[in-house]
This record gives structure tokens, sequence and C-alpha cells, in this order.
């Protein structure tokens, strides 16, 4: 499931992301058999106390046991089977450290059923515990002693530093899910510092860097992305981040870096997203004619990702609004409400700013088109022939712009074929290998149309 999901880098990323019903489904067979196996285990091997009660369980996997069933009916999506085991293991394991992720798991499932506030109440007891546990463990340390404060203290058992990286990642997910990034920046922070996993690390980093990000705390932000970077990290994270650290930037060293990763094979189906790196980098630089550069070509090279595609018209369409240029900001608000997919946010409002402004266009174009007919034919002859001439020559700059860009994306949708490429997929030029060629005359069409050849 986690290798299968693809994360959406234009939100926030989810912590702990819980399966959807299709990828449960998938999974169903494996858990089933997971339940069935730790089922039999249980009646098979369980010791408990010589009494009848299950105060004591002498077999020290049995919890385990229980717990693995839990997680399993989890990931099955029915949560009430797998509260119910967490809180018998809960019940009747408190001298184990399973009591304490018996817990936390049932703060999971609260937090997915959308209970928070009972969620967030058994994190802070287990927070507390191991506050507790720690100035406990400081005390013993000063004076050299491992007794109890108390003879009849209550014993309990201690909780791990895996434990705590556990509460505190939680912890986060319940604030991020609560859309409160400034409450979720301290948990997430100290899961950080306790993850042990360096890919997962990683992940966290990114994900705490969009959370500064967000409270525009954007020196804390770079350092989280950098940290985010790393051969460790899966590659969309690690280029996202160093997207982001770019982004953040306004140094010559930063578009330096976007120059790079521009250069480099691997990011060949990535162009689009670092032009808009660029472009968002230009403008915080207030360099507008260069955004809108950059936007444009990022529109240009978005063949797959309609998401990426959407935004760089909104971009240019918010640009030609502030400019006053209403013509082109109807085109490129109506081409984002074409691209956009149905989860775009701010759909609606695009699609009434496009809307909106078109019946203004029509009339600035009618306007235009007269005006420039008419100041045609006040011309002289002479001055008329100048004219066409002239305009003949924009239209074939334009025509030579057109078949250069054509080429560049055609050489873009090589690099990426062969970027992605798979064993047994054939020659990797694109004109010795069919599939890679029809997709480029699909690409063709798609952007131009068909065209009729000349004879």
């Amino acid at each position: 499931m986690k290798k299968n999901r693809k994360d959406d880098f234009y939100d926030w990323l989810k912590i702990q992301p819980a399966p959807s019903e299709e990828e449960s489904k998938a999974m169903y067979s494996a858990i089933d058999t997971a339940i069935v196996k730790c089922t039999k285990v249980i009646r098979n091997h369980s010791m408990p106390a010589a009494d009848g009660t299950k105060e004591a369980e002498y077999n020290a996997w049995i919890d385990e046991n229980w717990l693995t069933i839990g997680k399993a009916y989890y990931y099955r999506r029915d949560y009430e089977k797998a509260l119910k085991n967490f809180q018998f293991v809960k019940r009747f394991f408190q001298k184990d450290p399973s009591k304490y992720l018996s817990e936390l798991w049932i703060a999971k499932i609260y937090i997915e059923e959308n209970r928070l506030t009972e969620a967030l109440t058994i994190l802070d007891e287990l927070q507390q515990t191991a506050l507790e546990q720690k100035e406990k463990s400081f005390i013993q340390k000063l004076f050299k002693s491992k007794k109890n404060s108390g003879a009849d203290e209550e014993v309990k058992p201690e909780m791990s530093e895996t434990i705590q990286f556990e509460i505190y990642k939680t912890r986060a997910d319940l604030y991020l899910r609560k859309h409160q990034a400034d409450e979720a920046i301290f948990p997430l922070t100290m899961a950080v510092k306790k993850c042990k996993v360096k890919r997962e690390k990683t992940r966290l980093s990114y994900i705490l860097g969009q959370l500064y990000q967000s409270v525009n705390q954007i020196d804390s932000a770079k350092i989280a992305f950098k940290n985010a970077i790393s051969p460790a990290a899966f590659y969309d994270v690690s280029f996202n981040a160093k997207l982001n650290c770019a982004i953040l930037g306004t140094s010559d060293k930063d578009i330096r870096a976007l120059e790079k990763m521009l250069r480099d094979e691997k990011n060949a189906e990535y162009k689009d997203q670092i032009f808009y790196a660029k472009a968002q980098l230009e403008q915080s630089r207030f360099n507008v004619s260069m955004a809108k550069v950059y936007y444009t070509m990022s529109a240009f090279y978005s063949t797959k990702n309609k998401r990426q595609k959407a935004l760089s018209y909104e971009k240019l369409g918010d640009i030609s609004y502030a400019e006053k240029s209403y013509v082109n900001a109807q085109k490129y608000y109506d081409s984002c409400a074409t691209t956009m997919p149905e989860n775009y946010p701010n759909g609606e409002l695009i699609r009434s700013k496009a809307s909106k402004l078109a019946n203004l266009v029509a009339a600035i174009e009618i306007a235009m088109y007269e005006d420039s007919v008419q100041r045609i034919a006040k011309m002289d002859e002479k001055t008329q022939t100048a004219f066409i001439k002239n305009v003949i020559k924009q239209l074939k700059e334009e025509a030579q712009q057109r078949k250069e860009l054509e080429a560049a994306k055609l050489r873009a949708l090589q690099d990426q074929a062969e970027a992605g490429s798979q064993v047994g997929a054939g020659d990797k030029w694109v004109f010795n290998n069919p599939k890679l060629k029809q997709e480029g005359f699909n690409e063709f069409r798609k952007q131009w149309g068909d065209r009729k050849k000349r004879g």
C-alpha cells in the first residue's frame, strides 16, 4: 500500500495515511490470513494464570498476536472489531508496553472516525506518562538510585523511544487533520528527532517544511526541506524538497539549482514543475516578464499533469488581470477551467472569473477589431503595403517559434520516455520505437490538432 500510494505534493502530505476502501480491498487476502494465523497462535499457545483469570499471561508473545489482529482489522477498515482487540489488550496487559501500543492504536481509530477530542485525550495521557518516566529516570540518575520514591507506587511498564515517536507522530497527524499547522509543528519536530528510519525521517522533514511554510517561518522551512534532501528519501520527496528550497530563496544560487535540475535527465517528466518553480522565484524577485515566460513554458510542458497545467494558466491569468489585460486574463482563466481536474482548489472561482470576463472580452475584441480595420483603411497605399509585410514577417516568426517549441516538446517526450522506460521496451530512440513514436504523435495531435500534409 505504501509503495503504490502516490502523494499529492500540491497539498500537505499525510503523516499517517490510512488505506482507502479500494486499497483495503486489495489487501483482504493478506489481512485475513494474518488474522487466522494469529488467532491460531492465541488458541494453541496462550498460557493464562492458573486461577482462570486473564490478569497474567505467561506466554510473552500473546499480546503481540492480539495487537496484530487489531492492526489487521484497522487496515481492513473494520474499526469496530479493531477497537475491541485493542481494548482487550489495554485491559489485560497492564504491566506490558503493549498497553501503550493498544492505547495509541485506539487513538488512531478515533482519528479515522473523526472522534478527535477523544483521541487527543488518550494522546495527552500517553505523553504525560512519558514525561513522568523521563523525570523519574532523571531523578534516579541524579541520586544514582533505582529505588522507587514510594513503596506502594504503581509499577508502570517502560515506554520505549519507538512508542514515544509514534505518539508524537500521531499527535501531529491529529492536528494536521484539524488544519492546525501551528499546533502540529512541535509534535512533528519531536517525531523527526526520534525517528530511526532514514526514509521516513526525510518524509516527515518534508511535511515539517510544509507546515513552517504555511505559517510563514521561511528560514525554518528551508532547513526542514534541506533535511528532506537525501539519497535515502523517495525520489519525489527529495525532488520536491529541492524545488521548495529554490522557491523560498531569491539568490542566483537558487536559480542555478533549478537550472541544474532542468538539465538532469531524471527530471524530464518534471520540467513543467521546474519551470513553474522558476516562475515563482522570478515573481518573488519582481521580475514579472520572466515569470510570465516560465509560467508559459510550464503550461507548455505539462502533458500529463493537469493540476500543474491549470496552476500555470491560473498564475498567467492573475498576472494579466493585475496588468488590466482582460482579454488575455479571460483566455488564461478559461484554459485553466478547461484543464483543471475535479478536485482543483478554487475551481468554481476560476470558472466564475472566466465567465464574467467573457462578455467584457467580446466587447473589447469587437472594439479592437473595428479600430484596427479603420486605422488600416485610413493608411495610404504605401503604408498599407509596409504594414502587411510587417504582419507577414511576424506570422513567420511566430510559426518558427512554434516549430522550435514543438521540436523541444518532442525532445522532452523522448527524454521522458527514456527516463521511465522499462526493461524489454526495445530501442529507446523515439523514431525506432513504434510505441514511443505513436505517443509522440498523440501528444502532438492533442496540442495542435490534425494537420494536413502539403504536396
